[in-house]
């Protein structure tokens, strides 16, 4: 098995609660403060003068919330920033944002459709594109080289659309990638040429990596594979060029290479003493090219801490998690 070591407990950290992970960390917005845990498990904190709020996105010193019927962009040494757009979601894309919005609501206040707008540098709407979904509760990632996005529209039951967008002059371009499949985006590689794909509640069993932009899967690894009963969960992505992190259900974080290639269940030495005989690890995010962190549940109580890992996967493992 591959090990990885404790860094930190990253104590104020709920990785239940409307949190932004990436690079370089995870931000966190509640009473007013913005919260930055880095790679090395510093807090840092800013006020946002955006009282009952919801964090959507964070990109370098701006923050982006949702204040209900407005969208906050809040750059730091400057006012904020209010739009006229309720968006429910929100990508960094070249010098602008991608937000999305739930359109066309019944009368229960679920929404029928979704547009996707552009909001340039200047927090001007340019352009926007209806999508036809139910009910869904969208995300996306930023492309790391181009002025693109993977938005992502689960509809629970009703499964995913996956859109490809880009910003070409003040036009979006949306494609619909994997219309077969329910896909979960883990991330693209840092070169964004790829991206990997989690597998949907509803069918654990196979995550993958598919080319950007064609959305073709080029590699799979299976859970049965590992011996992993319960399968894939929803969170991972890229630790770097070389390995893509995964979870196994309520076991153990996985890493893979970046081809899927080989893999093996990541051992955390110390854990269940530290954890407790209850707690289940709900959530893993890459934050760095070997750090990661582990979101964990115990009763009702959330707990996040910050892992590194040792090495990598000198051969190929297959190895029952437990």
């Amino acid at each position: 098995m591959v090990a990885a070591r404790l860094i930190r407990h990253l104590t104020g950290l709920d990785p239940s609660r409307g949190i932004v992970s990436g690079p370089g960390g995870i931000h966190a917005f509640e009473d007013g403060v913005l919260r930055h845990w880095d790679t090395r498990g510093d807090v840092h904190d800013r006020n946002l003068d955006a009282p009952g709020a919801r964090l959507l996105a964070v990109h370098g010193d701006t923050a982006v919330l949702s204040g209900g019927v407005d969208t906050i962009i809040a750059r730091a040494g400057a006012a904020p920033v209010h739009i006229p757009v309720g968006a429910d979601a929100a990508v960094a894309v070249g010098d602008g944002w991608l937000l999305t919005e739930p359109r066309d609501l019944d009368e229960t206040g679920w929404s029928q459709s979704h547009a996707i707008i552009w909001v340039d540098a200047a927090d001007r709407v340019r352009a926007e594109h209806a999508v036809d979904v139910f009910g869904a509760r969208p995300s996306g990632i930023a492309h790391p080289a181009e002025r693109a996005a993977l938005m992502e529209f689960p509809m629970g039951q009703d499964g995913t659309l996956l859109a490809a967008v880009r910003v070409v002059s003040d036009n979006l371009e949306v494609t619909e990638l994997l219309p077969a499949e329910d896909p979960v985006i883990g991330g693209f590689s840092p070169d964004g040429t790829r991206f990997l794909v989690l597998p949907y509640p509803s069918d654990p069993e196979t995550a993958a990596i598919a080319s950007w932009p064609s959305g073709e899967i080029v590699a799979t690894l299976n859970a049965s594979d590992l011996e992993l009963p319960q399968g894939f969960d929803l969170t991972g992505g890229y630790l770097g060029a070389g390995h893509v992190l995964l979870l196994a259900t309520e076991a153990s974080p996985v890493l893979a290479t970046a081809d899927l290639s080989e893999a093996a269940p990541i051992e955390l030495p110390g854990w269940e003493e530290r954890a407790g005989d209850d707690a289940w690890i709900s959530h893993v995010f890459p934050v760095g090219d070997h750090t990661f962190v582990i979101g964990a549940m115990e009763g009702r109580e959330a707990h996040a801490t910050l892992w590194q890992i040792d090495g990598g996967i000198s051969r190929r493992e297959r190895a029952v998690v437990r």
